[in-house]
């Protein structure tokens, strides 16, 4: 088989290839055993997380599970993307890295919750700044395809200070979602950014993706310094 058709990769409908394998009762290590194809459980997970992978791979769970590929690969276009299927509503954690004057890059983890109604998002972030307590309440927010786009206003703190804007990509079955934000610090008069994430309370893999944002925070912690660094 020519080496360009094995690399050629796919975007997966992660959350109806899992709901597939469960209603067949089987397990992901079940279903590997029924593919004609040998490949490591991790391409699988990375399947029902919505994550692209090999094509060959995708068409093997397909033909096991009893169907053609075509159902579980998602258009390349995110706006052709079934809007019904994203629905963020409930509580989440979020990570990202910030630091005030004197301070080194650290993490900060908010307890977020979302209410998902015709595309619009309403909710708030809690968390604590310079040892109190701190509210972020989300506007202009909403979703486009797999996109969450939007803006945090922090309350008490006017529409400057504090005002946050993100964009982030919905997967892994619509429990992880993963982008930058952006705002503008006061203390330095300087323009911040950090990698955003988020990740659903309750998920199925939810202690297994909070250690995974967490390693990706160590080293956004030191690309954050990198940034702050006088040229």
């Amino acid at each position: 088989m020519p080496m360009s058709t094995i690399r050629k990769t796919v975007a997966v409908n992660g959350a109806l290839l899992k709901d597939d394998r469960i209603l067949l009762g089987l397990s992901q290590e079940a279903l590997l055993a029924s593919c004609d194809k040998a490949f490591h459980i991790g391409t699988l997970r990375r399947a029902e997380y919505g994550e692209n992978i090999s094509e060959i791979y995708l068409a093997s769970l397909a033909k096991a599970l009893g169907y053609s590929i075509e159902r579980y690969i998602l258009a390349d276009i995110p706006e052709l993307r079934t809007p019904s299927s994203v629905d963020i509503t409930g509580k989440w954690t979020a990570f990202f890295v910030q630091d005030h004057a004197g301070s080194a890059p650290y993490l900060v983890t908010e307890a977020t919750s979302f209410k998902h109604s015709d595309g619009h998002i309403t909710g708030y972030s809690d968390s604590e700044y310079r040892g109190k307590p701190l509210r972020e309440n989300f506007i202009d927010t909403f979703i486009r395809g797999d996109m969450l786009i939007g803006r945090t206003i922090v309350e008490g703190w006017g529409d400057l200070a504090g005002a946050t804007s993100f964009q982030a990509v919905i997967s892994r079955g619509n429990d992880w979602i993963d982008g930058y934000a952006t705002w503008y610090d006061s203390d330095t008069r300087d323009i911040c950014c950090s990698r955003y994430i988020l990740i659903r309370v309750g998920a199925s893999f939810e202690s297994d993706f909070a250690a995974e944002a967490k390693e990706l925070m160590k080293q956004e912690c030191a690309q954050f310094a990198a940034r702050r660094a006088p040229i």
